[in-house]
């Protein structure tokens, strides 16, 4: 059963977050309907409570939901994607005559379009809302190929994998410092629906692309490890991570990146730093140094970075920094 939260002062949440409370059957019926799709529902007992912690991104949405309530919902259509992990509590979705239970630890997909009957049952869950534009144009038009609701519910392993990757992404959004940059949330977006489609293409064929047109050639395994490097280089990413984000072995990984890109995972989240780096130094603020830069892109050791900038830029990174500096 769901924890209540109960205390004389909430925490503070960060700015990026939106907290939504609703208490009572008709409040609780409001909410929904104005995040999800519009529903009747019919509650049993007391209390009724529901709160969601979401976190937006460009043409998706991370929800973490807790409620204590006991519900059926007659739910008009979605209009988008639902991609839920159960945490405590039970959900049961009922469509076309067939009734599916969900517990903890277990995954459903819902898709737009539908009509459905859920019943709710305290249930504590993470919730990604990803708009059916950004799946067409991650999978290059193919997002019909998701199923409504899988016959065979995605494996432990690959449950866990899509956690990760959606705790990753909330840390990403949410943590301290500079709002990320248009095209970390990008990246963050399809590293989401990257691991959506490798989790359910494990029961249901082949995963169509699920990135842009200069990387249709790429592996899934490919794919998925680039979408998690890119999405944050500057956290603190190990060839253990890169694995887990892609759903595959080390040795695994590492085979896909030797054999399609000629590197190694860490070479290309080396590169991927530089690149940053490289963009920051003829951008960022006058009181930067080269060294505070370099830190800031995972690079410990300022000799080693001033190394690889010059090979790759042809010249030390203090030279991009001062001509930053210098008067037109």
């Amino acid at each position: 059963m769901a924890a209540l939260f109960v205390a004389d002062r909430p925490p503070p949440v960060p700015e990026r977050v939106r907290v939504q409370r609703a208490e009572g059957p008709s409040a609780l019926a409001a909410l929904i309907g104005r995040e999800y799709a519009r529903v009747h529902l019919r509650c049993q007992g007391e209390p009724q409570w529901m709160r969601i912690t979401q976190v937006a991104l460009h043409n998706a949405r991370l929800d973490r939901i807790s409620s204590r309530t006991n519900c059926e919902l007659s739910v008009d259509p979605l209009g988008a994607w639902h991609v839920g992990r159960l945490e405590a509590g039970r959900i049961t979705v009922l469509t076309d005559g067939q009734a599916q239970v969900f517990g903890p630890g277990q995954m459903y997909l819902l898709g737009p379009g539908q009509r459905l009957r859920i019943k709710l049952e305290d249930p504590q869950l993470d919730l990604a809302v990803i708009r059916p534009a950004l799946l067409s144009e991650v999978t290059a038009g193919a997002a019909a190929t998701l199923p409504p609701l899988p016959a065979t519910a995605p494996s432990d392993d690959a449950a866990q994998a899509w956690s990760r990757a959606y705790h990753h992404i909330r840390k990403t959004v949410t943590s301290d410092g500079p709002i990320p940059a248009a095209v970390v949330v990008d990246a963050l977006e399809r590293l989401l629906v990257a691991t959506t489609l490798a989790l359910w293409s494990r029961t249901d064929g082949d995963m169509p692309a699920i990135v842009r047109s200069e990387r249709d050639g790429y592996s899934e395994t490919l794919r998925r490890a680039i979408a998690f490097i890119e999405s944050s280089p500057a956290a603190d990413i190990c060839i253990d991570d890169i694995a887990d984000a892609a759903c595959v072995t080390v040795r695994a990984v590492q085979l896909a990146f030797r054999r399609q890109l000629n590197t190694t995972p860490m070479a290309y989240l080396r590169d991927v730093r530089l690149a940053c780096a490289h963009a920051e130094l003829q951008s960022g603020d006058a009181k930067e140094t080269v060294g505070s830069i370099a830190k800031r892109w995972g690079f410990g050791n300022a000799g080693r970075f001033a190394a690889a900038y010059r090979a790759t830029y042809g010249h030390p990174p203090l030279t991009t920094l001062r001509n930053l500096r210098t008067p037109a």
